[in-house]
């Protein structure tokens, strides 16, 4: 199944279809020479492209780009899809935010300033792709979005086995 994708140039957005969001988001940025400020994919029948594609029509620019807001396009496209998403504990640490920003009807921008005001916008993209925010902050970053963040250790790993055999068996 191919999923539905959203790319934020800033000026403009790009949705289209692709069975592999990440590589084809590389892709687009490294033809096109602009930097994907957020993006956003779920798993959807093609149709869905084609649906969204039709109600933005008037705001088409060239190709599959639109002069539309990016938040306003995600939210479009879950309604249209009629699917809520539910983030679960195998999404990344920026599909979780992603996916609540839109839910909460908050902006990236809006939730670095009200969450983390310390830290540039910037910074906060960085942290937010490489997901490398501390438990500290993912706290905050929760309480600014209305949800609650939990945290739970995997189990330990048992030390591999190791043994010697003679003729075939264990010793």
């Amino acid at each position: 199944m191919n999923s539905i994708y959203i790319l934020d140039f800033g000026e403009q957005i790009k949705i289209g279809k692709s069975k592999n969001p990440a590589l084809r988001l590389k892709g687009i940025e490294k033809a096109s020479g602009r930097s994907v400020k957020q993006h956003f994919s779920i798993q959807a029948h093609e149709q869905y492209e084609g649906l969204i594609h039709s109600r933005l029509s008037q705001f088409r620019g060239l190709g599959e780009y639109f002069n539309y807001p990016y938040e306003k396009a995600v939210s479009l496209l879950q309604d249209l899809i009629g699917k809520n998403i539910v983030v679960t504990h195998t999404s990344t640490i920026e599909q979780q935010i992603k996916s609540l920003l839109v839910k909460a009807n908050i902006t990236q921008t809006a939730l670095a300033k009200k969450a983390l005001p310390d830290l540039t916008n910037t910074y906060f993209n960085k942290k937010l792709k490489e997901g490398k925010f501390d438990h500290d902050e993912l706290k905050k970053i929760a309480k600014a979005l209305g949800a609650e963040y939990h945290y739970e250790e995997p189990p330990p790993q048992p030390p591999p086995r190791q043994w010697f055999t003679l003729n075939g068996k264990e010793i």
